[in-house]
């Protein structure tokens, strides 16, 4: 489970920690620096995607600082700003449709990554957090698993990583069919050219997941340029 951001905050301040953005002495993101990022949620646009995609911020500034910090230097104490974050986007996917619960699907990281730790799981876990509080109940369920073929991507353009992803996904354990009504929603840190969502989106749907909308931290401040062929993906009663 993540770290609460009581004892985070306690650890930080031992530490000697500051605000990777502004220096304060405290949290790696202190609260006003994580103001600044919240309030900017916007929809990412991915031609030929059926289901609504949205991101908390730009992937520029503070933020890009902050999961680079999180994820290539294993500053974990960000789980819990980034997964509040994560938490805004995946809640303004989900008012529209006004879900009973939802469950929050990870992309999974290639199986080359040399973090050590499940960076992505534990910021899903304090989005599922922060969105249990704001009064949806939320979980996270790994459903995903990397394929032989998924490889890093980082630098690469829209129609190399079109390339390399696919068959990238096996389901995780055995496959069954989403209950008419769950509210399922896949989650990444950053949306770039849609790929890695669009095989992942292929691949649940194969293994029966009804996927109701994707939800990041972050996305470029340019738009998700291409065409992007999602799995139709119906929500209809049996």
């Amino acid at each position: 489970m993540p770290t609460p951001p009581l004892i985070t905050d306690v650890f930080d301040l031992v530490l000697g920690r500051t605000c990777l953005h502004c220096q304060t002495p405290g949290p790696a993101l202190c609260p006003p620096c994580l103001a600044q990022l919240r309030g900017n949620t916007r929809p990412v646009s991915i031609p030929g995607l059926v289901v609504p995609a949205c991101a908390a911020t730009d992937y520029d500034g503070i933020a890009r600082d902050a999961i680079l910090e999180y994820k290539e230097r294993g500053s974990r104490s960000l789980a819990p700003m980034l997964g509040r974050l994560l938490a805004d986007a995946a809640m303004t996917v989900a008012r529209p449709q006004r879900p009973s619960d939802c469950v929050l699907i990870p992309v999974p990281s290639h199986r080359y990554a040399p973090r050590g730790f499940d960076a992505l799981g534990s910021v899903a876990r304090a989005a599922a957090q922060a969105l249990t509080r704001d009064g949806l109940p939320s979980r996270v369920e790994h459903r995903l698993r990397p394929g032989p073929a998924y490889l890093p991507m980082k630098g690469l353009g829209r129609g190399e990583r079109q390339s390399r992803i696919t068959g990238a996904f096996r389901p995780m354990g055995r496959t069954r069919p989403s209950p008419w009504d769950e509210f399922a929603l896949l989650v990444d840190d950053v949306v770039t050219t849609g790929a890695t969502a669009s095989e992942a989106l292929r691949t649940l749907a194969a293994a029966g997941t009804r996927v109701s909308g994707i939800a990041a931290v972050a996305a470029p401040s340019r738009g998700t340029r291409g065409t992007i062929h999602a799995p139709a993906q119906p929500r209809c009663r049996p």
